[in-house]
């Protein structure tokens, strides 16, 4: 699903564990969706939590998952944006930027 999507790339681009440490959700235990979308609620946590792990990535694809985690996590699944919305804002990511963040 969507919001489990939007816990991957996190973890992908920070590492395995870093909801975890965050939240008081400790995998395998059911998510708590909630807490989750609390701590990634918005741009500015998902980068600062970028920044925390040492993440290094062009400005645009920070700012992507800025974006993209937030929306994904929504604990309504009605607010979380659909495949198509998460396709499409891929394909609009200027992925050759030559800027890195952090700025």
């Amino acid at each position: 699903d969507m919001w489990s999507c939007g816990v991957l790339l996190l973890e992908l681009a920070c590492g395995l564990g870093v909801l975890g440490e965050h939240t008081p959700w400790r995998p395998p235990s059911t998510p708590d969706q909630r807490a989750v979308a609390e701590a990634v609620c918005n741009e500015r946590r998902v980068l600062r939590l970028l920044v925390e792990r040492g993440v290094s990535m062009g400005v645009s694809l920070a700012r992507w998952f800025g974006a993209a985690v937030p929306a994904l996590t929504q604990p309504e699944p009605s607010q979380r944006w659909p495949a198509e919305r998460l396709r499409g804002s891929v394909h609009a990511v200027e992925w050759w930027a030559p800027s890195r963040f952090p700025i």
